[in-house]
């Protein structure tokens, strides 16, 4: 998955994102666990299939995140 493809799926969670957001903390962001959970359900869906828990919970950044979905594919 490209980063600009990353992006419009973040943005479509959270108007504001901009590519800044990649490289904090999670937890830095503006993302709250409803949003996290439209995010990864809206990459699942990009993806047609499911990120794996580890992945997902090990991540500490977007851009982590981002780099693991590239590995796993």
């Amino acid at each position: 998955m490209s980063e600009v493809d990353f992006l419009r799926i973040l943005k479509a969670v959270n108007s504001d994102a901009d590519g800044s957001w990649l490289a904090v903390e999670i937890q830095d962001t503006p993302l709250d666990s409803l949003d996290l959970l439209e995010l990864r359900s809206l990459l699942e869906i990009r993806l047609q299939r499911g990120i794996p828990d580890t992945l997902w919970f090990e991540a500490a950044s977007l851009e982590d995140l981002l780099s693991g979905i590239n590995k796993e594919l």
